[in-house]
This record gives structure tokens, C-alpha cells and sequence, in this order.
């Protein structure tokens, strides 16, 4: 531990600094003299003890030398500084930090007292980032520095052997360390794991580890692509400035033309854009055969968004994904999207109030789809909230939308939606919670070219109105008690729902009311379909029962149970819905967290005779952070109606995962079809390393389905990172 300065040497070392502080002042003045004066070249020296030889025109400190020019400090346990040379000596347990914050150590060191220029003998070298560099000396000239017989590595040390080679290094016969360009050169290099080398390279470069950012290549990628053929993909990335940079592809294909994208973002005061796309020659398809030969043709894709604030209320953007076919951004990697959503909206913010209005189009890539997407032109909506307790000690709200959806060729719908609802919850001294909820929802319609609607079989009134009142109360009493270290809770939940018995749901379209699905998220809602053209009508009660054992800081555990019965209305629900009868499936949730070892969460859905399952849906993860299993396993029922048809979906996926030690770990999924004919539909293994410095990771996948873009296939994936020098990516390979 360094030893404190006594008082006396304390008063000995102020002594010292006014004894040379005119030789200071005088030596200040040369030195801005000879370099025009643009920066402060004040010197600060601090030691145990300090001397002048008046004779030979130095000074001498000893003991806990500090000498601070600057941003620049040395540290040392004698110095000398000769200031008819401007030379400063330095020996014993030498440490001179820059203005970079990099930390040079060695036992000499010679430097001019501007420290633009110096030598110092078995240096080693501490980064900002914490990366070492080890030679036999070091010389400094300006802003060049140059480390002989260098080794580098921004690898930590073994604690229980440091002398044991790191992850990686890098030996050099000459590393030139350039801090005005901000790059780093290494002559005759050899780069090592474990201390084996494995690669020798004459010369190259790299920016040191305080850029951030910087004109280069960013990868150059080898592969192999069914209908691709063997390529190389190359991108190059341009610093603009600050606010603005790009990045140029290039790629050369076997099978296939050349293509050439790019990418550009800026951002500005009150926004942001991001732009890219490519274009290439190409005769890709969805199933190659000899009969099915295709002329090569332009393709290629355009991605953008942006956003901008036009003041405090107001700001608008743009979300643009299109491909020039169905095929392209899949195939070359652009995307794995299999519909591209645009859009362009303006958004308004006041307080608790919100507007949105949009114009949306979709592009589907899907095989097999029939038909065009819909586009929404335009689709306003609008959210208004009081403050709580504002009205009659509850919250009203007016939320509406205003749409036009066509499609063309189609069905055209015009839609003016509005609904005004109030809502309190109410406790009691005893602990009842009531939640109240009052509603009208008004709605108009006009639709062009009415379509079939696939549940109801009949085409909507191309006008049609509806005004629809609403009026439900959800009544739940927890009973609570404590168990050593846990809480028990027992929470009956009644709901009441008051409505007309027609809502007159078959002469409306429906375009946003189709998937529905009973679970106990909204069991108790007042609307069990999504969206806005179907209304859940007449009147009910729903009943269920939630029971939870609460650990204190460690876990939990619950059951929820529940059930409804329709009394009134005729709305026409999917079949297999749940809610086609009036007693309808009964639907549930079992969350099993202890909090370490193993966690479930099954939901599932019956029907109201015990006799089917409609739904089950289980995800868990069995075994520690080392080592373990987690999967999902889904049953879905299949429907079987007019113009209403889905297969059954019972698929389970099993991954087990094993971390060897702190650094190495592999895993391997399967995803596989139970019912009949059985059938294994995916598979694949991981295998990586990580550690604080480099990282690996191997991924092979093999997909026996029939994905959008081609027939199924294997595809491999590599990922090779280390710190400060790049990463690198190999792309699938399919």
C-alpha cells in the first residue's frame, strides 16, 4: 500500500513548488512560445520531496511523484526534470496516464515535459476498455506511439494464473498506435487461442477502441443458397456525420445476376428516417421444375420509416416494407415477414386524449393466398378519457374510428364506429371489489360488393345502423389468510351482463371480428370478440374462481376456473368458439412459479359436457440455469363447418439445454406433429461459447415443412465475434 506523506514532507513538497514555480512560469512561456499558444501547458509537480540544482538547471522529486500537464499525469517514485531540455526523467514503478485515459507502466521513462514525445522500457499498457498491450519498450513521437515486440488482447487475465495465456492475443514485432487517425496498425502479426497460434498476417489495421464509428467494411460473407447458388456478400459502411451514415451492399451470385442495396439513416431535430433497399437480376420461384423455366427478370425491395414532430400535440411517420415479388426479400434475406405491412399516420397527444389517422396496405407473400390484401384508406381512431372520480365518481371515455377498407377486386366497407362508456370500481369496508361498467356504442355501415360472410352465410345490407347499450358489474370477494410463509387467496368472480338481445350483427360486414377465442383474459369482458363488427349481445352471467398461493418473495402459484351462461341474444359466434351455446366451454389457467427449478403455465378450454378439448396449451422450463428442459405443447381443435374450415393443430416442442461451464453451452430442439400421420417438423442444434471477450455460436436447423419462399431445408448458422476487432456472420445456408 503507498505510504501517506507525513506533514513534514507534505510542507517540504509545497516548500518545493514554490521554489521552482518561476523556473514553472518561465518554462510555461517557452513552451507556449514554440507552440503558438493553443493549449495550457501549465506542469503541476507534487512529491514527498522536492530539490533544484541551480547549476545544472534541474529538478529533482522523490517519493510519490506526481507530474500533471494537462489531461496528461505521470506518476513515478523519481523524477527529474531538466528544464533546459524540457526532458523529464522518470524511474521506479513508472505510470503515465494520457488524455485517452490509456495507462502506460514501465521501469524508465524519458518524455518531454509537454509529453508529446517520450521512450519508456518494458512498457505495459492498460486501454480505456480495459484491453492490455505488453512490449519491450514503447516510443512516442507526437501522436504516434510505436510498441516493439508487442502483445495485445483485451482478454481478463486468469485470476488463479495470470501467466496462462488469455482467450486470444494478438503478437506483433511492431504495433504504431496512431491517435490522430484513431487506428492501429500491427506489422507481422500472429493471432493465438490459448496461447496455439493459428493465423499470421503481415500487416493490417484496425481504429482503436474509442471510435465508435467509422468509414469500412463492415463484412464480406461467403455462402450457399438453393437457386442462389454460391455468393459473396459484401457491405461497407460510410460515416456521413454525426447525424447521418449509410451502408453500401454489393453481392455476386453463381446462379444468379449481381445485386446492389444500401441502407441511409439521419435523424434531425424533431425526427428520424431510415431508407434501404436492393435491386438484382434473377429468375428465383416458388418450385422449380423443368416445365416452370423463367426468363431472369428485375427484382429487388424497398424498406423505410421515419417519424417526425411537427410540435408538442402533433407527429406523423411512415412504415414502407414492398418486395417485387413474393419471393425476393425472402429468399435474400431481407426479411422473414410473410405479409409487409405500410403505412402512413399522423398522431395527436393531449393529455389523457389521443387521435390517430393512417392509411394501411398490406402485401401478402404467402403461397396459395387467393386474392388481395384489404387497404385501409383512411382509418381514424380517437381515444378521450376524464380524470377518475370525475363523473359520478367514475371515469367516462369516447373512444371511435372512422374507416374505409377496399379491396380490390372486393368487398368495400365505409365504417363510423363511436362508443361512450363510463366506469367505477367500487370497495367495500368487507373487502367486495364491484367494478361497473356502462356503454352505447354507435355504428354505421355502408358496404359496396357484400360478400358472404362465412359464419352467418349471408351477405350484409349494404347500409346498415346499430345503436347498442351496455351495462355489466364484475363482482369478485378474495378471502385471504396467511400460512407461515405465504398467502392463501381465494377469490370468488361474478359478472352480470345487461344488453338487447339483438345487436344486429348479420347485416353488418365483418372485417375485424373474426378470430375469436375464449380464454380467461376475457371471459368477463363485456365484448368477447376483438374489434368492433360483432357485438357479444344479449344478456348473461359469468362465473369462475381464482385461487393463489402467494410465497413471500419467492414464487406463487394459481388456479383459475370459469364458465358462462347466455340467458339472451342470438350472437353468431365461430364454431368451435366456445361461446356457440348458451352454456358455454369451460376455460382455465394453472401458473405453477416457485420460483427456482421448474415453471408451468397450462391454459386450456373444455366443452360444457367435460367430452371434448377444445384447447390445451402448456409451456415449461424444468432444472436450473446450467442445465434443464423447456417445451410447448398445443392441442387446438380442428373446425369443420361450411366455407369455415381449420385442421387440428397438436404439436409438442422439446428443447434441453446443458452449460458445461461458465462459458461453453449447447442446445437441441425438436418441433413435431402428434397427430396422424406423425411427423417430425423441425429440429435443430446450438453449440457457443462466451466469455469477456470473444463470443461463438454455431446454429443448424433443418425445416421439413413448406415455407413461404421454396421447399424445406437445412440451414446453417455461424457467429464469430472478438472484442475490438468485428464479428463475424455466415449466412444461412439452405
Amino acid at each position: 500500500m503507498p505510504r501517506r506523506p507525513s506533514r513534514a514532507s507534505a510542507r517540504l513538497a509545497y516548500v518545493g513548488i514554490a521554489t521552482i514555480a518561476w523556473s514553472v512560469a518561465s518554462a510555461t512561456y517557452a513552451q507556449q512560445a514554440r507552440h503558438g499558444g493553443q493549449q495550457d501547458k501549465n506542469v503541476v509537480l507534487t512529491a514527498d520531496k522536492v530539490t533544484r540544482d541551480a547549476i545544472n538547471d534541474t529538478v529533482t522529486a522523490s517519493g510519490h511523484v506526481e507530474f500533471v500537464q494537462g489531461e496528461n499525469m505521470l506518476l513515478a517514485d523519481r523524477v527529474i526534470w531538466n528544464q533546459s531540455t524540457d526532458i523529464v526523467t522518470a524511474t521506479g514503478s513508472v505510470k503515465l496516464v494520457n488524455e485517452l485515459g490509456n495507462i502506460y507502466f514501465g521501469d524508465y521513462l524519458e518524455i518531454t515535459d509537454d509529453m508529446r514525445e517520450g521512450f519508456i522500457r518494458n512498457v505495459s499498457m492498460l486501454m480505456a476498455d480495459n484491453s492490455r498491450m505488453v512490449g519491450n519498450q514503447a516510443q512516442k513521437e507526437g501522436e504516434i506511439t510505436t510498441i516493439n515486440r508487442a502483445v495485445y488482447s483485451p482478454c481478463e487475465l486468469c485470476k488463479d494464473d495470470p501467466s496462462k495465456p488469455p482467450t486470444w492475443q494478438i503478437t506483433a514485432a511492431k504495433v504504431i498506435h496512431d491517435s490522430d487517425e484513431k487506428r492501429v496498425y500491427y506489422h507481422d502479426a500472429t493471432f493465438s487461442i490459448d496461447g496455439f497460434p493459428v493465423a499470421w498476417t503481415p500487416y493490417f489495421s484496425t481504429y482503436d477502441p474509442s471510435v465508435k464509428r467509422a468509414d469500412g467494411i463492415l463484412e464480406t460473407l461467403p455462402g450457399y443458397r438453393s437457386q442462389l447458388g454460391f455468393f459473396v456478400r459484401s457491405t461497407y459502411y460510410v460515416d456521413i456525420a454525426p447525424d447521418k451514415d449509410a451502408v453500401i451492399e454489393a453481392g455476386e451470385f453463381t446462379q444468379q445476376g449481381p445485386l446492389i442495396g444500401g441502407q441511409y439513416r439521419e435523424r434531425f431535430s424533431d425526427g428520424q428516417i431510415q431508407l434501404s433497399g436492393s435491386i438484382t437480376e434473377s429468375d428465383i420461384r416458388q418450385y422449380p421444375t423443368p416445365l416452370n423455366i423463367d426468363e431472369k427478370t428485375v427484382r429487388g425491395h424497398f424498406f423505410g420509416n421515419g417519424e417526425f414532430d411537427l410540435d408538442d400535440n402533433w407527429r406523423m411517420g411512415f412504415d414502407i416494407m414492398r418486395s417485387l415479388d413474393n419471393l425476393y426479400v425472402l429468399k435474400y434475406g431481407y426479411s422473414s415477414m410473410q405479409v409487409l405491412p405500410s403505412d402512413v399516420y399522423m398522431e395527436g397527444f393531449f393529455g389523457r386524449d389521443y387521435i390517430n389517422g393512417s392509411l394501411y396496405s398490406f402485401q401478402d407473400l404467402r403461397p396459395f393466398i387467393n386474392g388481395t390484401q384489404p387497404v385501409a384508406l383512411p382509418y381514424v381512431h380517437y381515444s378521450f378519457f376524464g380524470d377518475p372520480g370525475q363523473t359520478l365518481g367514475g371515469r367516462w371515455a369516447d373512444s371511435g374510428s372512422l374507416l374505409f377498407l377496399a379491396q380490390y377486386p372486393g368487398q368495400h366497407v365505409y365504417r363510423l364506429a363511436n362508443n361512450v362508456s363510463w366506469e367505477r370500481e367500487l370497495i367495500s369496508d368487507s373487502g367486495l371489489v364491484t367494478n361497473l361498467n356502462a356503454s352505447v356504442e354507435t355504428d354505421y355501415y355502408r358496404t359496396n360488393d357484400p360478400l358472404v360472410d362465412p359464419i352467418s352465410q349471408l351477405k350484409p345490407a349494404k347500409s346498415a345502423a346499430r345503436v347498442f347499450p351496455q351495462a355489466y358489474a364484475v363482482v369478485s370477494y378474495p378471502f385471504v389468510k396467511q400460512i407461515d410463509y405465504a398467502q392463501l387467496i381465494v377469490e370468488p368472480i361474478v359478472s352480470f351482463v345487461g344488453a338487447p338481445a339483438h345487436a344486429n350483427n348479420q347485416r353488418i360486414p365483418n372485417e375485424d371480428s373474426q378470430d375469436i377465442q375464449l380464454d380467461p383474459a376475457n371471459l368477463f369482458s363485456g365484448n368477447r370478440f376483438p374489434g368492433v363488427d360483432r357485438m357479444d349481445d344479449g344478456t348473461r352471467v359469468t362465473y369462475g374462481v381464482k385461487t393463489g398461493l402467494y410465497n413471500l418473495g419467492t414464487g406463487y402459484s394459481s388456479i383459475f376456473f370459469g364458465q358462462t351462461y347466455r340467458i339472451t341474444g342470438d350472437a353468431i359466434f365461430p364454431p368451435n368458439s366456445g361461446l356457440q351455446t348458451r352454456f358455454s366451454d369451460y376455460v382455465g389457467q394453472i401458473e405453477i412459479y416457485p420460483g427456482r427449478l421448474f415453471d408451468i403455465d397450462y391454459r386450456f378450454e373444455l366443452s360444457n359436457d367435460f367430452k371434448q378439448d377444445r384447447l390445451q396449451e402448456i409451456n415449461f422450463k424444468i432444472g436450473p440455469d446450467d442445465y434443464g428442459i423447456f417445451g410447448t405443447y398445443l392441442f387446438a381443435e380442428a373446425i369443420n363447418a361450411p366455407n369455415f374450415v381449420t385442421s387440428e393443430r397438436n404439436e409438442l416442442t422439446l428443447a434441453v439445454y446443458y452449460k458445461f461451464d461458465p462459458h461453453w453451452s449447447i442446445m437441441g430442439a425438436e418441433t413435431s406433429e402428434l397427430s396422424q400421420p406423425r411427423a417430425v417438423l423441425r429440429y435443430g442444434l446450438a453449440f457457443g461459447y462466451q466469455d469477456d471477450c470473444s463470443a461463438f455460436t454455431l446454429n443448424v436447423a433443418h425445416d421439413q415443412t413448406l415455407p413461404v419462399g421454396g421447399t424445406s431445408g437445412t440451414a446453417v448458422f455461424l457467429k464469430f465475434s472478438l472484442k475490438n476487432l468485428g464479428v463475424f456472420n455466415s449466412p444461412s445456408i439452405h
